[in-house]
């Protein structure tokens, strides 16, 4: 194929049929971005919630290491800051979630293997 039949080819199509290409172009174009767009967002906000999340469990292991702190500064029992550690934790709430009005709480397992022992839940 030469450059002039080609050009030829391209010629004879008509003006209304070149705007229909731009426009369908245009509009794939178009939807790709959004879809871009979209896949983006999601990754931002799935970021943004795992960020969340670490912030809740740092806050809640704070606690556990402030308890664990005062018992061995004896300022408290074992069994008396272990107690109050759970009491805190009991009444920590994180992430409404929508009309259901629910907020997500934390649970302490015990760390005896191979079956752990639920210790407190919200």
């Amino acid at each position: 194929m030469t450059d002039s039949s080609a050009h030829q080819r391209v010629s004879r199509i008509t003006i209304a049929a070149k705007l229909r290409w731009a426009n369908v172009l245009a509009l794939a174009f178009l939807i790709g971005l959004a879809g871009f767009m979209v896949w983006q967002k999601r990754t931002d906000l799935l970021a943004e919630r795992a960020l969340k999340t670490r912030h809740v469990v740092e806050a809640a292991y704070g606690v556990l290491e402030h308890y664990a702190q005062e018992e061995a500064l004896g300022h408290m029992e074992g069994g008396e800051a272990r107690k109050a550690a759970l009491a805190v934790l009991h009444d920590m709430r994180y992430g409404l979630t929508g009309e259901e009005n629910r907020y997500g709480y934390f649970f302490v397992l015990d760390d005896h293997l191979p079956f752990p022992t639920m210790m407190m839940h919200g």
